[in-house]
Formats: C-alpha cells, sequence, structure tokens
C-alpha cells in the first residue's frame, strides 16, 4: 500500500516536497493491516534524508487497519 504526501519540509529550508510512504501488508487472522516500511520523496537523495529525521514519516500512522 502507498499514501501519497505533500507538504512543506521544515527540516530542509521549508521545501515544498512530494513523497510517498510504503506501507507493507502484516496482516493477521485478527484482520488486515498494513505497517510503515519506507518513505521516499523528491528531495530524498539529494539531502542523503534518513526516515527518522523526516517529519512526514515521522507524522504517519504506524499501521493502518482496515
Amino acid at each position: 500500500m502507498i499514501k501519497k504526501f505533500s507538504g512543506i519540509c521544515d527540516v530542509h529550508h521549508n521545501l515544498k516536497v512530494r513523497g510517498y510512504i510504503e506501507y507493507k501488508d502484516s496482516s493477521t487472522q485478527e484482520g488486515d493491516e498494513y505497517s510503515k516500511a519506507g518513505v521516499d520523496c523528491n528531495y530524498k537523495e539529494i539531502y542523503k534524508c534518513r526516515r527518522n529525521d523526516c517529519p512526514f514519516w515521522i507524522k504517519a500512522q504506524r499501521v493502518i487497519q482496515c
């Protein structure tokens, strides 16, 4: 599952960024759910961003239950 985002990155010069957070299937017998697995944006390579420093990654839901 992919959740797209766009907004202002306050970590890197208040740039307007677009990207996505990838969620992997982590369903159990109790129900369908997806867990955060990765993040990418259009400035990740330029600034060598790490997901634990990304404000969009930090604010995103850890698990999505369906």
